[in-house]
């Protein structure tokens, strides 16, 4: 008895502690797969984001025609905002792991440099070239340039052609007196081949002499060929005209503006006119309108791209704040007026000669009429804040007037002016005093001229524009990219839909094969969609597409200047979807990185797992720093305190 009794506890402790262990085994295979379904999830709104920067619509398959991921499914459904946000929700499943993520997205406006809604004719000297504050100052970009390795190839370049030359001279020289003493013999009817023969030692000598000369020659110009290719190496991206006038001013020592980056557009024509050192200088793309065309004539040029948009742009009114307004003002005291940080209205400020204008952020300050007269100055402090000036009825900053700006990054200060009825010829906005201006000028429908010393650093936007001879324009890119990632605004957990929350094997639940799904980089919503298309491929030439949106190759694409979709009667929900056909992804060009695929295992670890996402992840290095909220420890964390 006291036997069968030990057996007995010893069998309920045995089933008790294989009970125990059996639940905290499944408990741990559940966790796995929940976690493998949460990686499922990002993966799916990783693809999806990125189908967004390159114009696609970020719908990716339907609970009704999901996309296989690994051993699991995936689909992502895009809901477009009223406020023109994207909503992505995310759904993976794996095994008995559910997850749903939601983020929501807001698309990235694109800059327009310096814009002209009308024809742009630009027929006297102008500089226009670009930069990036946020990587360096304007002086410190071109120093960089002035320094780079490419002017430094120019410097030698400079030096073997002189090389070259002095001896092209002395060649010439020794050739000159050969032939004389040829001429000469031939004058006294004696065979001239005996004085060309290798027995004459004078001839010899020349004929030697010279022909070592030409292997001098030779072996400069070969020297000269090397350093123009490693020259041309040397900074990434410069085209050839770019490059020439770099490697000539470079070895001129006159580098004092960049080789890229400007961007300059219109809803028209652009025309750049000029001869000799009076021609208009485009270190960047021009931009013309729809149908228009980039005319160069004489010495004038642009280094970028010239494709005409496929789409007009449309510049929105200034909307003016409501904010108390006073009294117009002439300011013609030695005391400086200021305006300190506020939100305040004038009829119209002028500032005498001799007088000065502060206008200290934050501050909002709405003007009739702003005219400084000549020897006035205003000088915009942006060191507590922004300044952002309205003007609604004229703006004339006379020749001999000065401007300063505190800060050197445009977007803290902007000049907005609203619609203004002006005689035909006469600019409303007039901006001839001296200043370095460091801002972004906005004047959809007011016509804007702009003096020789007005200097922008920045952008502007007008109905047209008017430049004096000598203006120089540098587009600040600070935050701009020709394909900019669409911002972050907000993600989470979502409750897991009611298609997806039976625990059972994802593909038995919806009643699918594997082989009947897409894989995930596949699945982008396509069906019935007719797509125009303008962008550049992986060679930097820009091409266009219209057609249906399932035959064209998004992995082509390397940046979107412009997209447009057209569904006819289709609506966006796709639940209606079929699966798709079996079909295995081709093989992505060389430099395209691969998307998330059949590669991920049931024996992959959480870190394991977290870093082949990250890998494969369609995000190049700099832009995952930039989506961080996408992968990063803080989702962890919340699916830990959901869970």
């Amino acid at each position: 008895m006291v036997a069968l009794l030990t057996v007995s506890v010893v069998s309920m402790f045995a089933a008790a502690f294989l009970q125990v262990s059996g639940a905290l085994t499944r408990s741990l295979a559940g966790d796995v797969e929940n976690t493998r379904a949460f990686y499922l999830a990002e993966g799916g709104l990783s693809e999806a984001y990125q189908g967004l920067r390159i114009g696609k619509s970020g719908q990716i398959g339907s609970a009704a025609s999901p996309a296989r991921a690994g051993q699991g499914l995936v689909w992502v459904d895009a809901t477009e905002l009223a406020d023109g946000r994207v909503r992505l929700e995310s759904t993976g499943m794996c095994g008995s792991g559910r997850s749903t993520l939601a983020l929501v997205v807001e698309p990235v406006e694109i800059s327009l440099g310096f814009f002209s809604d009308e024809d742009l004719v630009i027929d006297d000297v102008l500089l226009v070239d670009g930069y990036d504050s946020e990587e360096a100052s304007y002086d410190d970009t071109v120093l960089e340039y002035e320094q780079s390795s490419a002017g430094d190839y120019s410097a030698k370049i400079a030096a073997l052609e002189a090389d070259k030359a002095a001896l092209v001279t002395e060649r010439d020289y020794a050739v000159m007196k050969r032939d004389y003493a040829v001429d000469a013999q031939l004058d006294m009817e004696i065979d001239s081949d005996e004085y060309l023969a290798p027995q004459n030692p004078d001839l010899n000598y020349i004929n030697s002499y010279t022909a070592d000369l030409d292997g001098k020659i030779a072996a400069i110009d070969a020297a000269i060929a090397q350093y123009v290719e490693q020259g041309s190496q040397s900074i990434e991206g410069l085209s050839e005209a770019a490059l020439t006038a770099l490697q000539e001013e470079a070895s001129a020592g006159t580098v004092d503006h960049t080789f890229d980056g400007a961007v300059v557009g219109s809803n028209g024509s652009i025309t750049l006119a000029g001869s000799g050192t009076d021609a208009p200088k485009l270190f960047g793309d021009a931009i013309p309108g729809v149908g228009a065309e980039v005319f160069t004539n004489g010495d004038a040029f642009a280094t970028g791209e010239t494709a005409a948009r496929t789409e007009a742009i449309e510049l929105p009114a200034v909307e003016i704040p409501t904010v108390d307004t006073l009294a117009a003002v002439v300011h013609d005291s030695a005391i400086p007026m200021l305006i300190p940080p506020s939100s305040i209205g004038y009829a119209g400020i002028t500032v005498a000669a001799d007088a000065e204008l502060i206008v200290r952020g934050p501050c909002t300050l709405v003007v009739g009429t702003l005219e400084l007269e000549p020897g006035a100055d205003i000088y915009l402090d942006t060191t507590d804040g922004d300044v952002q000036l309205y003007v609604t009825a004229g703006m004339n900053l006379a020749p001999g007037s000065t401007l300063n700006t505190s800060s050197e990054q445009p977007e803290e200060i902007s000049i907005q002016v609203g619609e203004i009825a002006a005689p035909v010829g006469d600019p409303a906005v007039k901006l001839e005093s001296t200043a370095q201006f460091h801002g972004t000028i906005y004047a959809p429908n007011t016509a804007v001229s702009v003096g020789s010393a007005f200097e922008i650093f920045g952008g502007m936007a007008a109905q047209s524009l008017e430049f004096a001879p000598g203006v120089k324009l540098h587009f600040d890119s600070a935050g701009y990219e020709g394909s900019p990632l669409p911002k972050l605004v907000s993600w989470k957990i979502v409750e897991i839909p009611a298609v997806a929350k039976h625990r059972g094997d994802p593909f038995r639940e919806l009643g699918f094969e594997p082989e009947d799904c897409k894989v995930l980089a596949d699945a982008h919503d396509l069906a019935g969609v007719e797509l125009s298309v303008s962008y550049l491929d992986l060679s930097g030439t820009v091409r266009g597409y219209e057609g249906p949106e399932v035959d064209f190759d998004w992995r082509l694409v390397a940046e979107v200047i412009r997209t447009e979709r057209d569904r006819g009667d289709q609506q966006s929900d796709l639940q209606s979807d079929q699966p798709g056909d079996a079909q295995d992804p081709p093989a992505a060009p060389a430099g395209v990185r691969s998307t998330v695929s059949d590669t991920l295992d049931a024996g992959y670890s959480k870190d394991a797992m977290t870093a082949l996402l990250i890998d494969l992840s369609p995000l190049s290095p700099e832009e995952m720093d930039i989506a961080e909220p996408i992968l990063g420890p803080a989702h962890y964390r919340e699916l830990e305190r959901a869970q």
